[in-house]
């Protein structure tokens, strides 16, 4: 890959094409949900937690979808969270490195007025073994309330078919990463990636969470003499496939 311009898509090289990527990707919202736990965290909010179904295969990436409705006199600020129950430490080399070391930070405050609804969503990285006892747990904090909702999921073993292949390319000034199934072709519904880059003196991360429906991604990079050889760690995943890791060591 030659030394891209500043701005713009990246050109990425791979085995059977070149593709033109852009830097940032639109986040894709999950389709199809259904609500499978419902509650009253306090009078006048009405909590649902929803999710595309109960069953996955171990090591998934999945989004699901926490609303709040407000039925009182008065707005209420509210933080809604969701994420994988137990926490299970150290989390696997292969999970997306935002869920290391715990939940994902809390998201700020939404503001939901009366009568009205709100709704936000969380990346959440499933145990990538199948026989460890797993739930989606949702959580809404406000005026010093916490109330949880649980959804018991069943976790599967992921064959050849729910594994992705993730073909990784970087230089000096970008890189381009690209997800395929076990056929080699684009993989079913959306995906999340995210990059780490490593060396004696320095530690990167970039789009802790890029979702993408063509599978590729990319990224530029801008580093001083004297960092060293880079190594580059690409992380994909999805609510289908068991998440990937590829890894890949640049000179500097």
């Amino acid at each position: 890959m030659a030394a891209p311009p500043t701005l713009g898509p990246v050109t990425c090289q791979f085995a059977d094409r070149t593709v033109s990527v852009p830097l940032y990707s639109t986040p894709v919202a999950p389709t199809g949900l259904t609500v499978y736990a419902a509650g009253e965290p306090m009078p006048g909010l009405h909590l649902e937690l929803r999710l595309p179904r109960t069953t996955f295969v171990a090591g998934a990436v999945i989004q699901p979808e926490i609303a709040v409705r407000n039925t009182g006199s008065s707005a209420a600020a509210v933080v809604l969270s969701a994420f994988a129950w137990p926490q299970i430490a150290p989390a696997d080399p292969r999970s997306l490195p935002i869920f290391r070391g715990g939940p994902a930070p809390a998201p700020p405050p939404l503001v939901v007025p009366p009568g009205e609804m709100r709704t936000a969503t969380s990346l959440v990285q499933l145990p990538f073994d199948a026989a460890q006892p797993a739930q989606v747990r949702g959580v809404v904090r406000t005026s010093g309330s916490t109330l949880t909702a649980d959804v018991p999921l069943k976790l599967t073993v992921a064959g050849p078919a729910q594994q992705l292949k993730i073909d990784l390319h970087a230089d000096q000034h970008q890189w381009c990463a690209r997800a395929t199934d076990s056929n080699g072709l684009t993989p079913a519904g959306p995906l999340v990636a995210s990059m780490t880059g490593r060396a004696t003196n320095l530690s990167m991360q970039a789009g802790a969470s890029i979702s993408s429906l063509d599978a590729t991604w990319a990224g530029r990079f801008s580093l001083g003499s004297g960092v060293g050889p880079l190594t580059l760690s690409v992380f994909v995943g999805g609510q289908n496939y068991e998440t990937g890791k590829a890894d890949t060591t640049i000179s500097l």
